[in-house]
């Protein structure tokens, strides 16, 4: 079934109250995955929780405005969450100073979301650290597959009432009021690189719609071994069909933020995802840290912008982490350790999209590829769709001919992400060939523990 777009009062819906209809299409890493609302709304049911409840008033907290007071000095948070001790995790497993490790956050998604995240990972010959934010109370099947492929899991003691609105109950310093999960996130991964050494490799992934195909870390030893000097690894999504002025969500969070000069002065350039993010400690200390000191200056959050994104891209094309000292690299789609593939199922673009693309950028066993088998690429490829709309990027920019021009790395993608958005073409090939339920790492992984 083709994927629907949501109508204006949905949309408006969806960004106020994080509408379970329109989920996938707010944004592009969220608190509530494929669970329902009402879990998420429930609140925690251990015994710590009950006496938490006990002390904090969280009805007061979930009627004030977005951060109304969390957010009175963010910065103070920053540098807590890079110092402060964090609590235990469920169980004994620790960190490994000088392995690389995965981030990401996991809260309330079903264990088929952990097969494809942390089994396809262990999978393809990982053995570093995987580190992931998740539920309190684990179902004991799921428990004993994050303990069989160690991972190191900490519970998270927050209440939602909507993407925006956040209640955090266990922190590193008191907090009164609310913060969106999109933004939490971001303070839990500067405190978790702390563990590591400066010659550790780190990421932090979405967690939904992630896959791997292959070490994730690989691509990038190799040019270290080379030389590179690059502290930070941004993915870029498709282009041209994901200039930040053609997507409503992407140039709204930079509208709403940043105002409607900002929109337009970065309106051309890629968008940057803000859930495949790579880097050294040094590097990736220094982005979390720039990225929370704006939300500290500019708190979106109170305008309703609930992502991370409109930072990222904000930082990287305006020269502010070039300026901080972090020297960061931007991969275009088909290069770089991820493979950001969601652009290939959108419709508002204009630009050639379907099942054609996904299986041009296929192999004969079934893996994605960076860039198309076939070269040159079909002639559709480099049109506009026969459904754009009058006014749509494709027709306005006549730039279709750029589609795939200088995409010639024919090798597997480390990382695909957005998969989901192509369910339909590859899950198949995910449940059978990436995901793994039970005894997930080879001979190679886990080698050192």
């Amino acid at each position: 079934m083709p994927r629907r777009f949501p109508s204006r009062g949905s949309l408006l819906a969806c960004f106020l109250f994080g509408a379970p209809v329109w989920r996938r299409a707010c944004a592009d890493e969220t608190l509530f995955g494929n669970m329902t609302r009402r879990r998420a709304l429930t609140g925690l049911a251990d015994k710590w929780q009950q006496s938490i409840k006990q002390t904090v008033n969280h009805a007061s907290m979930l009627s004030k405005k977005p951060s109304e007071s969390a957010a009175k000095d963010l910065a103070d948070h920053t540098a807590s969450a890079a110092s402060v001790k964090m609590w235990a995790p469920l169980w004994p497993q620790p960190h490994r100073p000088n392995e690389n490790a995965v981030f990401g956050l996991a809260l309330n998604y079903d264990i088929r979301h952990y097969h494809w995240f942390v089994g396809s990972l262990r999978k393809v010959g990982f053995g570093g650290d995987i580190v992931l934010g998740t539920n309190t109370n684990l179902q004991p099947q799921l428990e004993k597959f994050l303990k069989e492929s160690q991972v190191i899991a900490y519970p998270l003691y927050v209440r939602c009432k909507s993407k925006l609105q956040c209640a955090i109950e266990q922190w590193f310093q008191p907090i009164d009021g609310t913060l969106p999960m999109a933004i939490i996130r971001h303070y839990l991964y500067l405190n978790w690189l702390q563990h590591y050494s400066p010659s550790s490799l780190l990421c932090v992934l979405d967690f939904r719609d992630t896959v791997f195909q292959s070490d994730p870390f690989l691509l990038l030893e190799k040019e270290r071994r080379a030389g590179s000097t690059t502290q930070l690894w941004l993915a870029g999504e498709h282009m041209p069909y994901k200039r930040i002025r053609n997507c409503v969500f992407n140039s709204g969070w930079i509208r709403d933020c940043y105002g409607e000069a900002d929109k337009i002065k970065y309106g051309a350039y890629p968008v940057i995802c803000s859930g495949s993010i790579f880097g050294t400690k040094k590097g990736l200390e220094g982005f979390e840290t720039l990225l929370l000191q704006e939300v500290s200056k500019k708190k979106c959050h109170e305008h309703y912008v609930e992502s991370d994104q409109g930072y990222t891209n904000v930082l990287f094309h305006s020269g502010a982490l070039e300026a901080a000292g972090v020297e960061a690299q931007l991969d275009p789609r088909g290069q770089g350790p991820v493979n950001t593939v969601g652009a290939f199922g959108g419709k508002r673009h204009g630009y050639y999209v379907g099942g054609e693309i996904i299986k041009a950028l296929r192999d004969d066993e079934g893996y994605v590829l960076n860039c198309p088998l076939r070269q040159p690429v079909p002639s559709a490829f480099t049109s506009c769709s026969d459904a754009a709309r009058p006014g749509s990027p494709c027709l306005k920019d006549k730039d279709a001919h750029l589609n795939f021009a200088d995409c010639k790395d024919v090798s597997r993608s480390p990382v695909v992400h957005q998969w989901d958005r192509h369910a339909g073409d590859l899950g198949g090939f995910i449940n059978k060939k990436l995901s793994c339920t039970t005894k997930c790492a080879n001979s190679s992984a886990l080698r050192r523990r």
